[in-house]
Order: structure tokens, then C-alpha cells, then sequence
């Protein structure tokens, strides 16, 4: 991702002669989606554990949520009825604030990042306090 993102920058940089300030704003952009990937981990994680079929599912989930989410066209393409329905996918915010803040040069929409940013502590929580709680048992199963 970071090649990609340096490239597409170097890129942005020649054909326009200049960088938009927002570019700055992407970390703060990227970092509820880590708060995500951390929760969503750990919880598959210890699910693993006992499960271990888990793998060959979160393999097939991910692959759907990148076919299902706006990566390589704008949520302004769809449908009106469809655009309510792909924000169901949590890729999806996030994809639209990067394309935003790195592409068009516009700030994030600050009160969609922090209900997101709300919601990824909480499942980055739910999905630790998931592992602490079934850790003790991986030892019998392993």
C-alpha cells in the first residue's frame, strides 16, 4: 500500500505541478481502518483457535468486502438506492475519504470520521477483550 500510495503522490506531484495540503490528513483517515483490522483480528484470531476453518472463511469475506466495496469506481456512479446500500460496507468510508483527501484535495468529512473512528475503538475493543477472554483455553486446544 505504501509503494502504491508513493507512486500515485510522485504521479499527482509531475502532472500537476503540486501536492494538496490534504494529503496531510491521511493518516488521520487510515487510522480507524487499522483500529478495524486490529479488532476484526483479533476476534478471527481466537476464533481460529477452536474453528479452523476460519481461515479459508476470512480469506472468501475478504475477498467479497473488496469486490463489494467502491475501490475502483466512485460511490457517485451508483445508483441513488444502491449508494445507501454500499456504505454498508465499512471499506467503503474510508476508500471515498482517501479519495477525497488524496485525490480531489478536499478535507475528510470530520463528523463521518469520528462516528467511524467511535466505532472502531469500539469493535477494536470488543474484538481484544474477545481474545483475552478465550486465551486461556488455547492451550488445551493447540
Amino acid at each position: 500500500m505504501l509503494i502504491t500510495l508513493a507512486v500515485l503522490l510522485i504521479a499527482q506531484y509531475f502532472l500537476l505541478g503540486r501536492l494538496p495540503l490534504t494529503v496531510l490528513y491521511f493518516p488521520l483517515v487510515i487510522f480507524p481502518l487499522v483500529l478495524v483490522s486490529a479488532g476484526v483480528t483479533w476476534f478471527f484470531a481466537a476464533l481460529g483457535v477452536y474453528y479452523r476453518d476460519i481461515g479459508q472463511i476470512t480469506g472468501l469475506l475478504a475477498t467479497v468486502l473488496l469486490f463489494m466495496s467502491p475501490a475502483l469506481y466512485p460511490v457517485s456512479s451508483l445508483p441513488p438506492s444502491m449508494q445507501k446500500l454500499i456504505y454498508l460496507n465499512p471499506l467503503t468510508f474510508i476508500i471515498e475519504q482517501s479519495r477525497n483527501v488524496l485525490m480531489w484535495g478536499l478535507p475528510p468529512d470530520w463528523s463521518g470520521l469520528l462516528k467511524y473512528f467511535i466505532g472502531s475503538v469500539v469493535l477494536a475493543y470488543l474484538g481484544y477483550y474477545w481474545f483475552q477472554l478465550v486465551r486461556r483455553g488455547f492451550a488445551d486446544v493447540v
